[in-house]
């Protein structure tokens, strides 16, 4: 039987009881002309109206020009049979209607709460080991970088999926409760890009070659229909075209949409890092409670003389490129020397994924011996992993440069632990339903 129209239509409400209300030309095509009776099934998520003599329902004439039939539907057997949907697919052949909740609502009601997660764009699986300190379990995670993917596997179970995210079918993604996501930032951190041996000027996240990577993020989304969406990305992506289209998309797949702007140092992390947070859920949004209280290096900070605190003095050959560039700077007057740490200091800057290269803006430590003026030495990996809320245990792989492009570009996974417990607590049923 071939079907004349499929239209979606909101459940209305009339006098405190659910209304559907369908009219159009198109009934008469159907069979439903003005005083046809019909019968009416109500089931399990369907409602099926007939042509039936006997019916228990009589098909209106309308009253706009033209007088359209109009099949007009107003009682609590509509909720009964549909639930919780505010929007049906009403399917219309010959002498038949079927109305069904529509697509995004059948989404909504068959979102699992059951602690599985999934990532895409993983890195090193950050995001994973925040959600996995919350009480979530992986299942998945996808992600380019073959390095990368190799240290989320050394620290996460689940399937791996190591290529480039177009190549993939994403039908063969399993559903989850939680999918984060640490969209490519590149678009909207930086305005120029090296292609080869040429500079190209960008002019904005479009011209990007990663600008697309949204996109096929929301058709993981709809794949994966996971109760919790978290996306972090750098805070000029939640005011770019691409991320305000990202949050409406959510929006209309059926989610609650709600983003921050957060810093480390307001959840009591040691870095001044911020970060942009976007979340989707099916129930309320309930953000953690700020955590301002005063920390200091000290806590952190390996003794002086442990192996990995390898110092050097300002007369060191070696490093004087590092002092003759915070001179340079100086007299610039632009601020781009090093941040001096000592054991009293309260926040670090952003530690960029290129902090274990050596570079002459990263924040340095500074010996506050007496006797000891004029040392220096960069954060060692384990100082490093306790400012990015890593546990010790947690496997980076053997190249210290690889470690430091993974936490750089990766995310905070204390502040994101306490951020996904509050918007996403394991087990938490609010707003899913039964189909």
């Amino acid at each position: 039987m071939s079907i004349i129209r499929t239209s979606v239509l909101s459940i209305g409400q009339n006098r405190g009881l659910p209304r559907i209300w369908i009219e159009g030309k198109f009934l008469e095509q159907a069979g439903f002309e003005p005083g046809r009776k019909v019968k009416t099934t109500y089931g399990n998520n369907e409602i099926v109206i007939t042509l039936d003599s006997s019916g228990d329902h009589r098909v209106t004439p309308g009253r706009k020009a033209g007088r359209y039939p109009i099949l007009d539907y107003c009682n609590n057997n509509i909720r009964s049979a549909i639930q919780q949907a505010s929007k049906v697919e009403v399917k219309t052949s010959f002498g038949r209607i079927v109305i069904t909740p529509a697509y995004t609502e059948v989404k909504r009601a068959t979102r699992k709460a059951d602690g599985s997660m999934g990532s895409v764009f993983s890195g090193g699986g950050l995001l994973d080991e925040a959600a996995s300190q919350a009480g979530y379990r992986s299942k998945f995670a996808l992600e380019i970088n073959p390095d990368y993917a190799d240290i989320w596997q050394s620290n996460h179970a689940g399937h791996m999926f190591c290529g480039c995210i177009s190549q993939f079918n994403l039908r063969q993604l399993p559903q989850v409760d939680l999918l984060t996501m640490g969209i490519p930032c590149e678009p909207f951190s930086q305005k120029r890009r090296q292609a080869g041996n040429q500079k190209r000027e960008i002019t904005g996240p479009v011209d990007h070659d990663l600008a697309d990577m949204s996109f096929w993020a929301m058709l993981v989304v709809d794949q994966c229909n996971p109760r919790t969406v978290l996306i972090e990305n750098v805070p000029a992506y939640v005011e770019s075209e691409i991320g305000q289209v990202t949050m409406s998309i959510l929006s209309r797949m059926g989610y609650n949409v709600d983003h921050q702007i957060i810093s480390g140092m307001e959840f009591g992390a040691l870095t001044t890092r911020k970060r942009a947070v976007i979340v989707a859920t099916n129930g309320p949004i309930s953000w953690p409670h700020l955590k301002p209280e005063r920390h200091t290096l000290a806590e952190i900070l390996l003794p002086p003389n442990h192996p990995e605190c390898e110092w050097f003095h300002v007369s060191d050959p070696g490093k004087r490129w590092l002092f003759e560039h915070w001179a340079r700077q100086t007299g610039k007057g632009n601020g781009f020397a090093s941040q001096q740490l000592t054991p009293e200091t309260p926040a670090v800057q952003t530690i960029s994924k290129r902090y274990f290269a050596g570079q002459g803006d990263a924040p340095i430590v500074k010996d506050v011996r007496p006797g000891r003026e004029g040392w220096f030495r960069w954060l060692t990996l384990p100082e490093v992993k306790a400012i990015t809320g890593l546990p010790a245990e947690y496997d980076l792989g053997p190249a210290k440069t690889r470690a430091g492009e993974i936490m750089g570009q990766g995310v905070l996974a204390n502040v994101f632990r306490r951020i996904i417990e509050a918007v996403a607590p394991v087990n938490c049923l609010h707003g899913c339903f039964v189909a």
